[in-house]
């Protein structure tokens, strides 16, 4: 059922349609909830005085991806009962955890829901997973990028200019390909982009100061989508030979270590491979994510979390680094067992490459059958 309509919650999707007896529908496919932990809002739990407990709720802002029902309780046929993806979930921060709210609501008028869910709390509370994470990682995503470089240049542009096109079939891609499913641009030398930072002005207060700057070299310009905006972008010198120190430049104001490449595609397959770079994940395809770099921060932690550690799946990643890159793999595919995420198994795959070749260097078909190979070391 979860191939052909994937879910961010299948356990609750699946346990909901038992509960009620229905097949359910997804709405806002995909799209992750915000929420927030007040410290002023709590209730309390156990009858006795002595040993009352304060829990503490978090309230989603905004509910994300919907499970859709029949409500039973007024006797609806039209799909008025709605749930979230977080219904009756709880989150661990620090030593404290919070509950979440109501996320369940019919549309019909005077209709009590909460009368349905008495036994359905009994038994979901044998089952529930506690989420460790953070709100700032619901939250932060999504915020839209304004210092994208001007007037930058589609791959499909007949008037592409040949170095865009030397360096990119040079690396064997399509430019069709990057362009449809990437969004890959070409910036010549001279495009002009704005970095925006904060200062403070004579009265003390943070105000907005903008900074024209101009690429001094042609540049593949690589845009970051989350959540289906562009919040942020990277720039590659388009040149193999190139071993300056800014080979790769970042969006203002943005760290690479808040980011993972290809999230809003990945996050609809249950095993993924993790990579270096983007021009890895261009080769290998959709169920790929990459972390800029050789290692991997706790905000990326958090997000792959959020996507694939509590969902129920059993899901699995293939960690594949850079030839040389060993110690620093072993690193990552640690922090990510230690974190629980991936329940299906975390495995390296460096090892499997062809010798002396980067993920990108290898055809697609061979990339993927190396990775498919490390992966049933999970098994």
């Amino acid at each position: 059922m979860f191939d052909e309509e994937p879910v961010i919650n299948p356990i609750l999707f699946a346990y909901l349609c038992k509960y009620l007896g229905q097949t359910g529908s997804v709405l806002s496919a995909g799209e992750q909830a915000t929420f927030t932990c007040p410290a002023n809002k709590h209730t309390r739990i156990g009858r006795s005085s002595r040993k009352t407990k304060i829990r503490k709720l978090a309230y989603a802002d905004k509910w994300g991806e919907k499970y859709q029902f029949n409500c039973p309780v007024c006797g609806d046929t039209r799909g008025r009962l709605i749930i979230g993806h977080l219904f009756r979930g709880r989150i661990q921060i620090n030593s404290t955890e919070f509950f979440f709210g109501n996320l369940a609501r019919c549309y019909n008028e005077k209709c009590d829901v909460q009368d349905l869910f008495g036994k359905f709390d009994l038994d979901w509370a044998k089952q529930n997973i506690t989420i460790e994470s953070k709100p700032t990682a619901f939250t932060k995503w999504g915020e839209p990028c304004n210092d994208y470089p001007e007037k930058t240049i589609p791959l499909i542009d007949p008037e592409l200019p040949y170095v865009a096109v030397d360096y990119l079939h040079g690396r064997k891609f399509s430019l069709p390909y990057l362009h449809e499913y990437f969004a890959v641009t070409y910036a010549p030398k001279g495009t002009q982009w704005t970095r925006t930072k904060k200062v403070l002005n004579a009265e003390g207060e943070e105000v907005e100061e903008k900074e024209v700057h101009k690429f001094f070299d042609n540049r593949i310009i690589i845009p970051i989508l989350q959540r289906r905006q562009m919040t942020s972008w990277q720039a590659r010198v388009a040149d193999p030979e190139y071993v300056g120190k800014t080979k790769y430049l970042f969006g203002s104001g943005n760290k690479k270590s808040e980011y993972i490449y290809n999230m809003d595609n990945a996050l609809f397959h249950k095993d993924i491979c993790l990579f270096e770079g983007v021009t890895d994940v261009w080769r290998y395809g959709h169920d790929s994510v990459n972390i800029f770099g050789k290692s991997i921060s706790s905000v990326q932690i958090e997000i792959l979390r959020i996507l694939w550690g509590w969902a129920g799946w059993k899901a699995t990643c293939v960690v594949c680094l850079d030839p040389g890159e060993d110690e620093a793999e072993k690193k990552i595919i640690k922090k990510l067992r230690d974190a629980g995420i991936f329940h299906g198994g975390v495995v390296g795959g460096g090892k499997f490459l062809e010798s002396g070749k980067d993920p990108a260097d290898h055809d697609a078909d061979k990339l993927r059958e190396l990775m498919d190979h490390a992966r049933l070391t999970c098994l």
